[in-house]
This record gives structure tokens, sequence and C-alpha cells, in this order.
């Protein structure tokens, strides 16, 4: 090929490729950004974390917007800043519903590059969890009624997944939200909703029992009874009682109590597993795949009220979560990367047969580099959510912290009937 010819297809058809290796650099400095975020909050450094967010490429551009709005909206969260979390939650809640709709050219033009290309439009999970956050701003801002109102959108989210993936084993429910949502529920004073809340999260506990690795807590066992009995419906009170006894759970009815909630860690980031190989045209093919790593081992946590310490469940198990939607999805993603490998290779073989064996050399690189797997997700979760229950006289109390990391004290107010709340994150 001459010169000329070269210069010819760098105006031309090597544009585009250009155009990929300048977007695949893009990511590239968004995943280091979630990296640098991650680590960040791991230190415990959350002020320096949102800052460095703030001045990533992930604050400018719309292609991760999502994933901006939901990292800042939890970064604020944990700033004690809830107001500010929440219009930035709410931000990001509208804008996920307008993403529910695919945009079919970014699809295609994903088959020539990779899915990062693609606006990021979350998992499930993610999108209910976002509501979660809310609620939780709302309770801290002693605004109940916009509390419900998240906990109806959670609600309604996960009805609507049930309702898509009806006979699919992926996330269509949670227990923990389920269980999150009639405690709202109770504290409205609101029986009637809080039992089916509270049946609607036993049941889900026991389907995803061996799923996603967490068991019924005994507590649950006492607020289905009590608030069924509250409602009136002393036969299903009865039958859950009995269900109780045979589970060995001793029923606790307790009219006032302090619920405590605790972000555990931080979920892992996912990582990469590249496969390579030469097809047998002898074109190099690569395979890029994610996956999640091993969670990190958490410090025991010791909680203390009036000097007694707390007990506490696993209520979520975030990080299982994230991994089996992960693996429910793994066959498309795989079959997407075999047809995208495929094309790739075609294209290698008609920029050569056209244009020369340097514009298919060109191309088969361009190929191997720009195939990268979809490593995005909201980074600043936890690992999983633990609570425990302490049931107490109105009043306000001292709630005491301590860990290998970290002596607090953090102050919380039971009122005269129903739940008090009080949240944390314990890394």
């Amino acid at each position: 090929m001459s010169a000329q010819e070269v210069v010819r297809c760098c105006r031309g058809r090597f544009v585009l490729p250009l155009l990929f290796l300048l977007l695949l650099s893009g990511c590239l400095g968004e995943r280091q950004a979630l990296d640098n975020v991650a680590t960040l909050l791991h230190r415990g450094e959350v002020n320096q974390a949102l800052v460095q967010l703030d001045e990533s490429s992930l604050a400018k551009g719309e292609r991760n917007r999502l994933l901006y709005l939901w990292e800042k909206g939890l970064l604020l969260h944990l700033q004690g800043k809830y107001r500010q979390s929440n219009d930035v939650l709410e931000e990001a809640d509208l804008l996920e519903e307008e993403l529910m709709t695919r945009s079919l050219s970014a699809e295609a033009l994903s088959f020539v590059s990779n899915d990062t290309i693609i606006p990021y439009r979350g998992e499930d999970y993610e999108a209910a969890y976002a509501n979660y956050y809310r609620a939780l701003n709302y309770l801290a801002l002693g605004e109940l009624d916009e509390a419900l109102v998240e906990c109806r959108r959670v609600d309604e989210k996960l009805t609507y997944y049930t309702n898509l993936y009806e006979g699919e084993h992926v996330f269509k429910e949670s227990p923990y939200l389920r269980l999150l949502t009639g405690l709202v529920y109770e504290a409205d004073g609101d029986s009637n909703n809080a039992f089916i809340a509270y049946r609607r999260s036993l049941e889900a506990y026991q389907f995803y029992r061996d799923k996603y690795h967490v068991a019924i807590p005994d507590f649950l066992w006492s607020r289905l009874v009590q608030s069924a009995r509250a409602t009136g419906f002393e036969s299903e009170a009865q039958r859950y009682e009995k269900k109780a006894r045979e589970s060995g759970v001793v029923l606790r009815e307790n009219d006032s109590f302090l619920v405590i909630l605790v972000d555990r860690g931080i979920l892992p980031r996912k990582q990469e597993k590249s496969f390579a190989f030469t097809s047998p045209d002898n074109v190099p093919v690569k395979l890029a795949l994610p996956y999640y790593p091993h969670r990190e081992r958490l410090d025991p946590l010791r909680v203390k009220v009036k000097n007694r310490p707390v007990r506490f469940n696993q209520g979520e198990n975030l990080y299982a979560v994230a991994k089996q939607s992960l693996e429910d999805k793994k066959g498309r993603i795989l079959v997407k990367a075999i047809a995208r490998a495929a094309a790739k290779q075609l294209a290698a073989r008609k920029a050569e047969n056209e244009l020369g064996p340097l514009a298919g050399f060109a191309s088969k690189m361009v190929a191997l580099i720009t195939e990268q797997a979809d490593l995005r997700g909201w980074s600043s979760l936890p690992q999983r959510i633990d609570f425990g229950v302490v049931a107490l006289p109105p009043g306000e109390y001292e709630v005491r912290f301590s860990s290998h990391r970290e002596n607090r004290d953090l102050y919380a107010k039971v009122p005269e009937r129903g739940p008090g709340f009080l949240f944390t994150r314990s890394l």
C-alpha cells in the first residue's frame, strides 16, 4: 500500500476505529474514577470520595449519568445531607424511567465496539435500592409521609419485576425491602399494609433463602403475628404463631422498639476475565466477560444500647444479589460477545480484502483493543445490610458502635408506638 493510500484510509475508513479508541480511553478513565471513589470510601473518606466523583468524567457525560447520580446520592446520604441526597436520587429515578426504552442505535453500535458505549441503565436491584435510600433520607428528616411514598415506589418496582420475569429465577423480590416497608407502615399506624408487607417479606425470605444465603429473621415472625392481630386477622396470627414455634422461634410482642440498620462494607467492583484465541481463518479473537471477585471479610461490629449488646440479623446480602444478577444474564452476555467477535472478524477480513494487509491488521488490533467487559455498577452500595431490634420504652437513647476500626456514639429516638429508626454505615 502506497503512502497516499495509507493517508486516504486514515482520513476515511479509519476514522470510526479511531473514535472507538478515543471512547475506550474515556471508559477507562471512568472506571478508574469509580475505583478511586471506592478506595476513598473504604478508607472512610466520604467527603474526598464525593470530590473525586464530581471532578471525574462521570459528572460531565450523559452515557453514565444514571450511575453518577446514584453514586452521588448515596455519598450525600452518608454525609448526612439527606435533602440534597434525595434531590439527586429523584433525578436518577426519572432518568432510570427514561432509560427503560432501549436505544437501538446504541445497541447496534455496541456490536462493533463493546457494551460500555451504551448508556448505563442500571440493574433492577439498584433501581429498587435508590428508592430505599430515599425512604431512609425521609425518615431521617422526620417526613414519614414522604418515606411511605418511597416504600410504595419500591412496591411498584418489585411488583413490576415479578410480573415481567414471571417464572424466571432472577431478582424480582427483596425480602429485606419488604421488611423495611412493613416497618415504615407500622410507624404510620397502618397495621393492615404492614401485615401485607411482612407476609411478602416472609415469602421472599423463604424463596430466596438458598439463593442469597440469608435466614428468616426471628423478628419478622413477631411483627407478622402482631400486625395480623392488630388488623383483626386472628386466624392468620395463630397460623403464623404455630409456624414460628415449629421453627423454634420465641415470639416477642413489642409496642415500642428501636430498629438499627447498618450498611456493612462495600460491594466489590466487577473485574474482567478475558479469553484470547485464534479463529479457524487465523484471526485473533478476544472475549471479555465481567465477574465479581471474592468479597472482603468484614470486621466484627459491636453495638450497645444502655450497656446491653444488640443482636443483629443479616437483612440483605447485596453481594449475593449482585453476583446472582450477573450470573442470571451471563448467557446473554456470552452470546452477545461471540456475535460481536464474529462481526469484528468479518469487518477485519473486509478491510483486508478491500484496503490491503495494513488495513486488515489495523482492524484486527482495534477489534482486540475495543473488546472490553462492561464493569459498570453502583459501587458505593454496601456488601450487605444488617439490622438489630431492641425493645425500649419511648425516649431518646445513646447507641454505641465499636469495631477494630472505629468507636462512635449515635443517638436515636423511640416513639410512643411502633419503631424508631437509626441507620449508619460500618466499613
